[in-house]
């Protein structure tokens, strides 16, 4: 028969059990206020933290991802999540999902793509996701994060626009986008990473503050710096223990002009639920300045209200608006000096016309001035071969002459006719290019005269003549033709 236990034993047992229940309340509080911080950070993060379960449906999102796509977390949970994303990239990313499943893919890094919010506008993210497999390799949940590149998509668009026109300073600025970029997607992979090995929430929640790419820091409701991570010390240049229970104005990151508006900024985050994006300039520990986007965020932490400040670095995208607003004002200085260069040209070109319509006029003045000289020439020689000459060649004809002489002279009378004539014209144009002998013998044949005949008054053999005969139809055009010569010559004028 057992033994019963004693009172003492009993009383020690009760104590040991209220120790024991003590000691998990502590335990349960200290996990509640571990999510409960670890919840904070989530749903303020701009990024989209999103969760797919077996079914392709979207099982968790993040609030503020879900607001910012105009969607309230109820509209977006239980959805396919292919219903967001745009039409003509769904193809692409349904494929690299279902190769990520048949191939047990765990981890997908750095694939763009566009979705649809709410009101219809278009959102370029950056997507990076780890699968989970259960024990016999099937697919049970999908973990991932959204970053909105919009801004990113813009600058290269812009970029783009003005490649042609400054295309070596454009390619250096792609490079040093390509070197950002890569950066980036580093950072992406470096954060995956670190949340593959979380292995609980207070693990998850730490890691996650101290290992964001963007500078994270709490304040407390009188501005002093409770904890930051270490993109906030890297940004500012300052060791942790020179940040810790100071305010930023103490610290010297914000100069002089800026501290106003920093002043009015956590004015109006006491009675916001969230504030920002807000442009600072702030000073690093060595001098530099730096240029930063902040988003502040109420949060309750183990009962205390504090402040979540994101300080995202923009320098760079500041330096690539001011080298953008260099380049188009380069531009512009260009277009306006080539526009006074054509100006110059066009006011060159229009005196050069100008001298030009002068010449022509010259020019046309003394055209006619010449064809009225020419006319008068000819109408000189016309009058003095009819006054002068045809009447003595009349006087001869009535005198005693032997049938050579009267040859001759019946000749020298029709050539004198053709000077007058448009035939001499037609011949003497050059067109046909008849020697002077050539010239002579069509005239010859055009006043009737045989082939003997002309030999006899040219004192040539009859086979010399029959040469010139060929070579006057070759010249004309008509050789091989059954076309008579003394006929075509009598029709040219």
């Amino acid at each position: 028969m057992e033994r019963k236990p004693t009172y003492e034993e009993l009383l020690q047992q009760v104590r040991e059990l209220e120790k024991e229940s003590g000691e998990l309340k502590q335990a349960k509080q200290a996990l509640q206020e571990s999510e409960q911080k670890y919840r904070h950070l989530v749903e303020n993060i701009p990024d989209t933290i999103y969760s797919i379960d077996a079914s392709l449906k979207v099982a968790a999102i993040n609030i503020p991802a879900s607001e910012f796509y105009g969607f309230r977390a109820d509209e977006v949970i239980g959805r396919d999540f292919s219903e967001f994303i745009h039409p003509d990239d769904q193809d692409r990313m349904i494929r690299s999902f279902f190769e990520a499943v048949t191939t047990h893919r765990e981890w997908t890094r750095g694939i763009q793509f566009r979705v649809i919010s709410k009101d219809g506008t278009i959102h370029w993210v950056e997507l990076n996701s780890h699968m989970q497999f259960d024990e016999n390799g099937n697919f049970w949940r999908e973990e991932g994060v959204l970053r909105d590149i919009n801004d990113r998509k813009k600058a290269e668009h812009e970029i783009r626009r003005i490649h042609t026109e400054l295309e070596e300073r454009i390619e250096q600025r792609t490079r040093e986008l390509v070197e950002v970029n890569k950066q980036l997607n580093q950072e992406i992979r470096e954060r995956i990473q670190i949340e593959k090995n979380l292995k609980s929430s207070e693990e998850r929640l730490n890691i996650m503050f101290e290992y964001a790419p963007d500078a994270y820091y709490l304040n407390d409701p009188d501005g002093k710096i409770i904890d930051v991570n270490k993109a906030a010390l890297k940004l500012s240049g300052y060791d942790k223990d020179e940040l810790i229970g100071k305010d930023i104005i103490q610290v010297g990151l914000l100069p002089e002009d800026q501290r106003r508006k920093a002043a009015e900024h956590f004015r109006q985050s006491v009675d916001n639920p969230s504030m920002g994006p807000v442009e600072y300039i702030l000073r690093r520990k060595d001098g530099e300045t730096v240029h930063v986007e902040i988003n502040t965020y109420p949060v309750e932490i183990k009962g205390h209200n504090t402040f979540l400040g994101i300080a995202r670095d923009i320098t760079r995208k500041k330096q690539a608006e001011s080298r953008l607003m260099k380049l188009h004002e380069e531009l512009e200085k260009r277009v306006e000096q080539r526009t006074r260069d054509l100006a110059r040209i066009n006011s060159e070109l229009e005196l050069k016309t100008l001298n030009l319509e002068e010449a022509n006029t010259a020019l046309k003045v003394l055209v006619k001035r010449r064809s009225e000289d020419q006319k008068e020439i000819e109408e000189n020689i016309l009058a003095n071969v009819r006054e002068l000459i045809m009447p003595l060649i009349d006087s001869l004809k009535g005198s005693r002459l032997d049938q050579r002489q009267a040859n001759w002279l019946e000749i020298l009378e029709a050539n004198l006719s053709d000077m007058i004539s448009p035939f001499s014209h037609g011949l003497n144009t050059g067109y046909f290019k008849l020697t002077p002998t050539e010239f002579q013998v069509a005239n010859f044949i055009k006043t009737g005269k045989t082939t003997k005949e002309i030999s006899e008054l040219l004192c040539v053999a009859a086979s010399t003549i029959h040469t010139y005969r060929d070579n006057i139809r070759k010249k004309l055009g008509i050789k091989n033709q059954k076309v008579n010569l003394k006929t075509y010559l009598a029709n040219i004028t």
